[in-house]
């Protein structure tokens, strides 16, 4: 079962890192720490991967009330980050984006090349279709222009799959509602 301080532990070390890592050239800046044994390694500081992480810890939260004061703070430092950063966050936005993109392209093409994929790669696999929706969410130039895209790379996904169960586990799943999130409710 998936452990909230696995998301904390991503969440504070990026918080450190983040003001260094909006004013410099660098897209994918490394975490800088090692993940619990048996845990997936930490991913890279990007925009979108605070944005997923961020996310994926708020919904295993949801209705911990035990749980609020550290997604608080951490909630609070971000947003401290991004007032005083916004045109630097933004210029990371609007880098990333294009290479999320690219990234979720040859995904499809390369998941899609012999079939639906495997369920473990499509459970992977589906976070950076995740992270392009949040990343679309910040209302800049390039999310603009993602939005355009979208619709044709969601075709493609879903002449992959059908309609099914929440693929991630279900502490995840009061966060990403099948409305809205609708790649997370698939089967292979």
């Amino acid at each position: 079962m998936p452990n909230p301080e696995y998301h904390l532990r991503y969440l504070r070390a990026s918080l450190e890192n983040l003001e260094d890592y909006l004013l410099s050239s660098t897209l994918f800046w490394p975490s800088g720490i090692s993940a619990p044994t048996g845990e997936a390694p930490f991913p890279h500081i990007t925009i979108g991967n605070l944005l997923v992480e961020r996310a994926m810890l708020s919904a295993m939260m949801a209705g911990a009330a035990s749980a609020t004061a550290p997604l608080a703070d951490i909630e609070a430092a971000l947003e401290r980050v991004m007032s005083k950063w916004r045109v630097a966050w933004e210029g990371k936005v609007d880098a990333e984006i294009p290479s999320r993109l690219r990234q979720w392209q040859e995904w499809l093409r390369d998941e899609g090349a012999d079939g639906p994929p495997a369920p473990g790669h499509y459970r992977s696999g589906i976070r950076l279709r995740l992270l392009l929706d949040l990343l679309g969410e910040q209302g800049t130039k390039a999310a603009s222009n993602l939005a355009a895209q979208l619709p044709a790379l969601d075709s493609r996904l879903r002449a992959m799959v059908q309609s099914g169960d929440f693929v991630w586990d279900e502490v995840y799943q009061a966060g990403f509602p099948q409305d809205k999130y609708w790649y997370l409710y698939t089967a292979l």
